[in-house]
């Protein structure tokens, strides 16, 4: 999928295997204890790993200054996609 963050264009990708182990290191906890409601710390960990593993020069520090609640909808579609979560 593609966004636009800060003026460029970031096509998101699948995760990987050392993307997953990045999420469950920054959550502290595996991917799958997120659980059907997590909370917006955690959705937006994983939205961080996605969009730095799809575009290098983002950074988690720029990401928290910049998105809010109010992106959550891209954060879900963002994150749904990275983790290739089928739509229900």
């Amino acid at each position: 999928m593609k966004l636009t963050l800060d003026n460029k264009e970031i096509e998101v990708g699948i995760a990987k295997a050392k993307h997953i182990l990045q999420i469950e290191e920054k959550l502290g906890k595996s991917i799958t204890q997120i659980g059907t409601e997590p909370s917006f710390a955690d959705l937006f960990k994983v939205f961080c790993v996605a969009i730095i593993a799809s575009e290098s020069t983002m950074t988690e520090d720029w990401l928290a200054e910049n998105i809010g609640f109010e992106h959550m909808p891209v954060m879900s579609e963002v994150i749904q996609n990275f983790l290739a979560v089928p739509n229900t």
